[in-house]
């Protein structure tokens, strides 16, 4: 049986030596009001070959766990760390810096979340790539390159010349998420820190990129750390589970016994949050799509062409005689494999890149407007974006209730500061959150899918036609990304607001969005009412999708493998 709160077995259960010793850990942040712990009194032990899932839900201690292991508290807030943390041999807690870049890449690799704060801007994917291999190998800068190929290529990248020869913005996150995964694997570790390394993806390179974790952690021996909160992640990978609740472990077990049999409510709610993809051909009485209906967004033979740079081979076409038209006031969500032109097409639709060919229109009440002709200020009024990484698309130094408020002014809606102080507010109202409470905090002091409300009352403010949600929920926890699902579900029913849902989650999609049009390689091959994911006709691009959806309890799971 799994193991419940007080009466809790952290060791692992086997007898191998551990790479990794986790002993009394307690991380305290210094507040003003008084300290902030982190982590209370965590113990565990990780053995070569074994993966271990840390889940909880944000603010539970994972993340800072990692940090700690990896020897990457950020030193501005000044931890207090207790406690032990031995790695291959080695004490972590209290080690000089010196001695920490020793280890990182070397005895411990880490998958980051947010793989574009992880490369440098002004050096090429293979820049990077030839250097890494180079401090870590004896070899020529031309076999280093032919390296990073290989392993680009491992991660699933198709088109190595191309990547190589990009800078990290010209990348969709899905691409540099799998070079992060290959950058951390290529010096080959004893510990790898995974911390959320499927998010960006989707579910066809989600299960790639585990089954490669999977295979590396075999050849290699060495151990997995597993920050997650997606429990099909956490079925297929992991060989035992510990959830965190405010820093403390709560339920520790082997993964099939924890995910089947949890002994702890917190952990069966988190298991329960989790949304599914129906196999139901006919989930609700949501409207039909049809041809008549009056559109709120035209995208008309759009192709998008980036011009070869670097040491591109050739040009590369992201979209290709792209046309969809999307009906006034309903959900379009828009899914494919990474690379498919799913974030172009976005952008485009938001008038931050431009089209090659073909033509981009919102349509109003007053008639319609064509995307490339709108400017700054004048583009906002139509078309708002609500993005992945909540935390960096607001202003660190500006409370909330100003962050809202600031667009609605400068786009001349409402002037006077009672009345755009009263606008703000309604809008905190309409994404679930207290006014009072929230209004003058800054984006640091809320949590992540309080900052994601934020995000949503902000697009919302200006009166748009059209919000696009790029990944809304990919980077919350399951039972924020609940809370988050069911808040845009109400908006969609209760507002006239029209939204396109760019995302890997199929099962997100499907709860919120009315139509899917699915891409590849740049082009529309399938398009189908949100009901009928599974139906036969669905393209083959589709159903490899729909297959490679993990599910969030076992069948299959991973058994612990031999040292």
């Amino acid at each position: 049986m799994s193991t419940t709160e007080g009466d809790i077995d952290r060791r692992a259960a086997t007898s191998d030596t551990p790479i990794l010793s986790v002993d009394g850990l307690s991380v305290r942040f210094p507040q003003r009001s008084g300290a902030v712990e982190a982590v209370t009194d965590l113990t565990f032990d990780l053995p070569r070959n074994h993966v271990l899932a840390l889940v909880g839900e944000s603010g539970s201690g994972k993340s800072v766990t990692a940090s700690a292991i990896a020897g990457l508290l950020p030193g501005s807030a000044r931890p207090e760390v207790d406690g032990s943390i031995s790695l291959a041999g080695s004490q972590i807690v209290g080690a000089a810096e010196k001695d920490l870049n020793a280890l990182r890449g070397t005895t411990v690799g880490t998958i980051f979340q947010n793989p574009a704060t992880s490369f440098d801007p002004s050096f090429t994917i293979g820049g990077q790539l030839v250097e890494l291999i180079r401090l870590h190998r004896e070899v020529s800068r031309a076999e280093a390159r032919e390296v990073a190929g290989e392993w680009l290529d491992r991660v699933g990248i198709r088109d190595t010349a191309r990547v190589l020869g990009s800078y990290p913005h010209q990348l969709s996150g899905g691409m540099r998420q799998r070079v992060m995964i290959a950058v951390a694997c290529i010096p080959e570790p004893d510990l790898l820190i995974a911390d959320e390394p499927t998010t960006a993806l989707d579910p066809t390179l989600s299960v790639r990129i585990l089954d490669l974790i999977a295979d590396l952690r075999a050849e290699l021996g060495m151990a997995v750390l597993l920050v997650t909160h997606d429990f099909g992640v956490v079925a297929r990978l992991s060989d035992s589970v510990a959830v965190l609740r405010h820093g403390r472990l709560v339920e520790y077990g082997p993964t099939r016994q924890v995910l089947e049999d949890p002994q702890q409510e917190y952990t069966r709610n988190l298991i329960t949050a989790v949304p599914e993809l129906s196999a139901d051909a006919h989930l609700d009485d949501r409207d039909a799509p049809s041809d008549d209906a009056v559109p709120s967004a035209v995208i008309d033979g759009v192709s998008k062409i980036f011009d070869a740079t670097g040491r591109r081979a050739a040009d590369f076409t992201a979209l290709d005689d792209v046309s969809i038209r999307v009906g006034r006031g309903r959900a379009l969500g828009v899914i494919g494999e990474s690379g498919s032109g799913k974030s172009t097409l976005a952008r485009i639709l938001a008038g931050l890149d431009a089209v090659t060919s073909g033509r981009v229109t919102i349509h109003r009440e007053g008639g319609e407007v064509e995307v490339s002709s709108l400017r700054g200020a004048e583009r906002a009024r139509h078309v708002q974006l609500v993005f992945q990484d909540h935390g960096s698309a607001l202003n660190p130094r500006i409370p909330v209730g100003e962050q809202i408020s600031r667009p609605i002014r400068r786009l001349g809606l409402l002037t006077g500061a009672r009345s755009l102080r009263r606008r703000a507010d309604e809008l905190l109202g309409l994404v679930g959150l207290e006014p009072d409470v929230i209004r003058d905090r800054f984006p640091h002091q809320l949590s992540g899918g309080q900052r994601q409300r934020v995000g949503i009352a902000r697009a919302l403010g200006v009166g748009p036609a059209l919000v696009i949600l790029d990944e809304p929920t990919s980077a919350l926890d399951v039972t924020t990304q609940d809370e988050i699902l069911r808040l845009l579900t109400n908006l969609r029913s209760t507002t006239e607001v029209t939204f396109v849902l760019i995302a890997h989650d199929l099962a997100v999609v499907q709860a919120f969005a009315d139509d899917v049009v699915v891409l590849d390689r740049g082009r529309v091959v399938d398009r189908f009412d949100a009901q009928d994911f599974r139906a036969p006709e669905r393209d083959p691009v589709t159903r490899r999708l729909v297959d490679a959806v993990l599910p969030p309890r076992p069948p299959v799971v991973r058994s612990v493998a031999p040292a």
